[in-house]
């Protein structure tokens, strides 16, 4: 009986030792305090997707026979009403419809210029401000040969210049000149009203283009809603369509637009919704910017399909339709912070820092995330800020019963 007690004894003795010992390694391995100088980090990647433009488009009416006057530009900006083509019988009535334009701008320029209501003389210094802003605008214009943005200073500098005489009290008015004008213009009404016919009014408002595919209606935004990934990549990948060629054009109702591109699923880790990045389209001439609205997937498909969000409009922009372009993500630089390393204080994000021999809670002050670590904000180096994690500090990356203050021995 009395050896029991004993045995009991020694084995608690046992046990005692065993977590003595375990708790000494443990302290060994995760109790120690270590640390990791942390640097910025510049993230900075682009992707290659093929793609379909998507947006609200109302198709004009088809063509007639004769020769078309180009009223607009594609991608002009056109208000419900307006003639946007006109055709006409003979090479003579496309000379006089022309003259006729030419008249009315003239006629408008003029009557603009003599309103006093809007030039008076303290106006004058102002309009030499913008004639200088203008040649200098066509200055640049030569130099880099974009002559149709010369033709449209030059239109420009001629109205400052007309404004300026009656600014100054050089010209009166223009009234006679007015008469003038408006005379030649009765006689080429006369003359060619009925050889051209305006064939139709803009249905809507919205930006005017000449391209039509044939996707205007299959591809509208409300429709694509409930498109799958599956839906998206049919579209993508089939043929282009032979496009109509007896249509007018199309009006694009609203400047937001969306481009959907498909790319394969290892992307993933480095997009998410609400990211800021840039398109890049071999057929367009400028950067367009946009965002990642959603992001769909299928576990039966290997690619996913991104939908980005645009609102830049040109003429090359509403040409586009099926197209490959680079998705350039935004260059971030920041703080680079492990996920691992990351701690709570409440609902706040930050890690521990060990500052001499005591430890400090910092805040992370996000400016990009992906899987594995954030970027938080770098700050500037004449700035002294102890509240958020800086370059250069000892961010804590294994140590136990951490707390902001705690001092190390």
């Amino acid at each position: 009986m009395t050896r029991i007690p004993e045995k009991i004894i020694a084995g608690l003795l046992v046990l005692f030792l065993i977590i003595t010992v375990g708790y000494q390694v443990y302290l060994g391995v995760y109790g120690t305090i270590r640390t990791e100088t942390v640097y910025d980090y510049t993230v900075s990647r682009a992707i290659t997707a093929d793609g379909i433009a998507i947006r609200y488009e109302t198709v004009l009416g088809d063509r007639p026979g004769g020769i078309e006057n180009s009223i607009f530009d594609d991608g002009t900006r056109v208000s419900v009403g307006e003639n946007i083509a006109e055709f006409y019988k003979n090479e003579q009535s496309n000379i006089g419809l022309r003259r006729m334009r030419e008249l009315e701008s003239e006629i408008r320029m003029l009557r603009d210029a003599q309103d006093r209501s809007v030039n008076n003389f303290s106006t004058a210094d102002m309009l030499n401000r913008d004639i200088k802003e203008q040649l200098a605008g066509l200055t640049k214009a030569s130099d880099s040969r974009r002559f149709y943005a010369a033709a449209d200073i030059k239109n420009e500098l001629k109205s400052l210049f007309n404004k300026r005489q009656v600014a100054t009290g050089q010209v009166l008015n223009y009234n006679e000149r007015i008469e003038e004008l408006e005379s030649e213009y009765a006689r080429f009404l006369n003359t060619d009203a009925d050889s051209y016919t305006v064939i139709t009014q803009a249905p809507v408002s919205g930006f005017f283009s000449r391209n039509v595919d044939g996707y205007e209606e299959a591809l509208k935004p409300d429709i694509v809603k409930s498109f799958t990934v599956a839906d998206y990549l049919s579209f993508i990948d089939a043929p282009k369509r032979t496009p109509p060629t007896d249509k007018i054009g199309k009006i694009v109702t609203t400047q937001n637009w969306t481009f959907a591109a498909a790319c394969d699923k290892h992307n993933l880790d480095a997009i998410r919704a609400g990211q800021e990045v840039t398109l890049v389209f071999d057929a367009v001439n400028q950067r367009v910017p946009a965002i990642i609205d959603e992001i769909l997937q299928d576990k039966d498909e290997d690619r996913i399909v991104i939908l980005l969000r645009c609102n830049q409009v040109s003429g090359d922009i509403l040409a586009l339709r099926h197209t490959s372009a680079v998705i350039a993500f935004n260059q971030y630089t920041g703080v680079r912070i492990n996920m691992p390393d990351i701690r709570f204080q409440g609902d706040q994000r930050g890690v521990y820092v060990l500052d001499r021999n005591t430890v400090r809670f910092k805040l992370i002050d996000p400016i990009y995330e992906e899987q594995n670590f954030i970027l938080s904000r770098l700050i500037p180096p004449d700035v002294r800020d102890d509240k958020y994690v800086n370059l250069f500090d000892q961010v804590i990356t294994r140590g136990i019963d951490l707390s902001d203050g705690k001092v190390i021995q």
